[in-house]
């Protein structure tokens, strides 16, 4: 009788019903005290939380399990009226004590939704774990990623999207790489490929006019700014490349017959050193790092990955990368990626916002 009169309680969804499953919460009866306590989260009530955290600390396997689902059924109602700080406090808890690893990642996933920077402590530690638990915590630190970002923190969100991607792989990482383009931040592929580019043009010419001409990006690069090429206006566009690193400049110029285009990137890495520029074009090209010009070729081909390989040297933080590339006819493409000198890929960041 009186574990019927408990889940009617329960379902009834009565606050003035807390003190008598409070009560009940405590009984010696095990089977009470589970109802009690799923009760007690089902009213989704904090005034609960008190007996269902000695429920747990008391009570048996059975009790414990039930505390862990109430309590994070409390958290869930807390977020839904938008009580942030107390639900992320209970999803603390609960990630602290659960016993299996399904309600730790319930739990994760909770502290991510609550969106609150001052977690991203709490789950460090956790994105260094194992298996599901390490993947729920860095999709919990992006989660609160998002919420900053969206709360115009832009330099913080980027800090941590930047710690999750360093920890993930696959789609995960696919996804955070997104995210950090959307705020103006993208990066080298695992194979060292620039994937995004400015483009400008095209630049028409007959026979090699197009090649000797000398166009505005060779004097000036203003992504923001409007030129006029001829009878035509020009304006920088951005372009990303494709899951090889090729960027079809077929598709974004027309028309692109007897044509040139400019390909310019802005990219930052942590330290000086010397690498390889490896490039493919179809068809010639010409290449300018940080105003020098380090690569002259004028050909007929089509476009081979690596085929140019080119020496060159970085400087700390930012670099500036300028490509001319001509078409006369048919495929119009190019690709560029950077290793270091013993050919391992190099990681670095490429600036995607126009500033």
């Amino acid at each position: 009788l009186q574990y019927a009169a408990i889940e009617a309680l329960g379902e009834r969804g009565d606050r003035s019903a807390v003190p008598a499953l409070e009560s009940a919460a405590g009984e010696t009866n095990e089977r009470v005290r589970c109802a009690a306590v799923e009760a007690l989260g089902r009213l989704g009530d904090a005034a609960g939380l008190d007996a269902i955290a000695s429920a747990w600390e008391k009570g048996p396997g059975k009790v414990k399990q039930a505390s862990v689902t109430a309590c994070l059924e409390i958290a869930n109602g807390l977020l839904a009226k938008g009580d942030k700080t107390k639900a992320n406090a209970v999803f603390q808890q609960v990630e602290g004590r659960a016993a299996t690893e399904s309600d730790r990642i319930t739990a994760i996933d909770g502290i991510g939704r609550s969106g609150l920077a001052d977690s991203l402590g709490r789950l460090e530690p956790l994105m260094k774990d194992k298996g599901a638990v390490r993947e729920a915590a860095i999709k919990a630190s992006a989660s609160i990623a998002d919420s900053l970002a969206t709360s115009g923190k832009k330099e913080e969100a980027v800090k941590v999207y930047l710690k999750c991607l360093d920890l993930s792989s696959g789609a995960l990482s696919d996804a955070l790489a997104g995210r950090l383009k959307e705020l103006g931040v993208a990066f080298s592929s695992p194979r060292g490929f620039i994937t995004y580019w400015w483009v400008a043009g095209p630049f028409l010419g007959e026979g090699r006019a197009a090649w000797t001409e000398s166009y505005f990006p060779e004097k000036e690069i203003d992504l923001k700014k409007e030129y006029v090429a001829g009878q035509t206006k020009i304006k920088w566009q951005g372009g990303s490349t494709d899951s090889e690193g090729v960027l079809d400049l077929a598709g974004l110029l027309t028309p692109n017959e007897n044509a040139a285009a400019y390909c310019f990137v802005e990219l930052n890495v942590e330290k000086e050193q010397d690498v390889y520029l490896k490039a493919g074009s179809d068809d010639g090209i010409r290449l300018w790092l940080n105003g020098a010009l380090i690569h002259d070729k004028l050909v007929d081909r089509g476009l081979t990955v690596d085929e140019d390989r080119v020496e060159a040297h970085l400087r700390a933080g930012a670099n500036r990368l300028l490509l001319k590339v001509t078409n006369g006819g048919g495929g119009y493409n190019v690709c560029l990626r950077i290793t270091e000198r013993t050919n391992r890929p190099l990681k670095f960041k490429i600036k995607t916002e126009a500033d």
